[in-house]
């Protein structure tokens, strides 16, 4: 069983963190703080999987605690009330592996956490630029070719930083709103995690005909659209469904569904299809996924740009 060190900046939101923990059999309390000095005295001791954090608590902002913790066997979430919080971009580069968007009324902590482990944390497009913008490196173009050397390249991204190029690609492919990192849905007891890159982005690694049998034939851009599912209650990876999806773009009639086909990443099944497209979006995907289990498909709805888009 993973633990959990908690270090909340109030008596209230550390009671709600303990109360979605001991609500769920994966997770047990290590311990828990109100004073990032006082954790940062207590967790060598506990040595927990998971350290979650506010980005300020009582004694201020954790961002040195944060660093304090890098070089141990462990991982750290930060909790905030919204991605466009200053001190989060501090946080990341201080060396937190991910972080939650927290409601009023606390949630999705369990989920969260599950996510950190399997290494499915996500970043939004706009933090992405912050961390580009804060790093002083450029985004780059949104040409396909330099996209396909850029997302190989080991390299530094530049002398005095230890971003390498291919993150610097990755960064900007989500900069752009093009590649969702981990974007996720969840449903009826199943969450789904999904993705939408330009196909060119894998033509050095997987040709078309060896990953789908062949790219749409009907022109246009091609898109690559890949699902992941896990049960909600077990965080378990799901690799025997039957996924469907459906793309419709504004001005033209809804296409046929195809069907996602299994595909092997990192040694876990995924589900992925290629799609032809004509305009620059939005793409609206309808995903529909059929259980062994059960007699009903769960459908999903999600939506996407293309990088080719001019941008406001």
């Amino acid at each position: 069983m993973r633990s959990v060190f908690l270090l909340r900046h109030s008596e209230q939101p550390l009671q709600q963190s303990k109360g979605e923990l001991l609500a769920d059999m994966a997770w047990e309390l290590a311990g828990h703080a109100m004073r990032w000095r006082e954790a940062r005295d207590r967790v060598p001791l506990l040595q927990p999987d998971v350290v979650v954090t506010d980005l300020r608590v009582m004694d201020g902002a954790v961002t040195r605690f944060i660093q304090q913790l890098r070089g141990r066997r462990l991982r750290t979430l930060v909790l905030v009330p919204g991605a466009d919080e200053p001190l989060l971009i501090d946080a990341l580069l201080a060396g937190a592996r991910g972080y939650l968007v927290e409601g009023a009324k606390g949630g999705g902590l369990v989920a969260a956490l599950r996510a950190l482990v399997d290494d499915r944390t996500r970043l939004s497009p706009a933090l992405a630029r912050q961390l580009l913008e804060r790093l002083d490196i450029p985004r780059l173009s949104p040409s396909m070719s330099s996209f396909r050397l850029a997302a190989l390249d080991p390299r530094a991204a530049c002398g005095y930083c230890a971003l390498s190029v291919a993150q610097q690609a990755l960064l900007s492919l989500i900069a752009g709103g093009v590649a969702h990192a981990q974007a996720q849905q969840e449903r009826s007891g199943l969450t789904l995690h999904w993705g939408l890159v330009p196909a060119a982005v894998f033509a050095e690694k997987h040709t078309k005909d060896e990953l789908h049998g062949g790219g749409p034939k009907g022109g246009g851009q091609v898109h690559h659209l890949v699902v992941a599912l896990y049960d909600s209650a077990s965080g378990m990876r799901i690799e025997d469904a039957i996924v469907r999806a459906q793309l419709s773009e504004a001005g033209i009639n809804e296409s046929v569904p195809k069907y996602l086909l299994p595909m092997r990443i990192n040694e876990q099944t995924s589900f992925g299809q290629l799609f032809g497209v004509a305009k620059s979006g939005p793409y609206r995907f309808r995903i529909y996924v059929k259980l062994p289990q059960r007699a009903d498909e769960i459908e999903f709805a999600v939506s996407a740009w293309s990088q080719h888009r001019s941008e406001p």
